[in-house]
């Protein structure tokens, strides 16, 4: 996806000896919503999309959010930050 400038894979951990409530965690950003959409829609969104059933067999769930970033070197501002899904 030409539009996606970041990717994280996180890996749920235990707390208090219980189960994650997550396995795995994918976060995708873009600089801006509608560059995410665009991306999303896209063959290669699609396809990416139909991939995550072949080995999210537990099921999955797709959130949306804005991402403000609190930057605390600068006194706690907040700071413009891309989309991410």
């Amino acid at each position: 996806m030409p539009g996606l400038v970041r990717f994280e894979a996180g890996k749920g951990l235990p707390r208090r000896g219980e189960d994650p409530v997550y396995y795995r965690i994918a976060d995708l950003f873009w600089d801006n919503a509608e560059s995410m959409q665009s991306d999303l829609q896209s063959p290669a969104g699609q396809e990416g999309l139909s991939d995550v059933q072949s080995f999210a067999t537990g099921g999955y769930k797709v959130m949306l959010s804005a991402v403000e970033v609190i930057d605390l070197a600068v006194g706690g501002h907040s700071v413009e930050a891309p989309a991410r899904a």
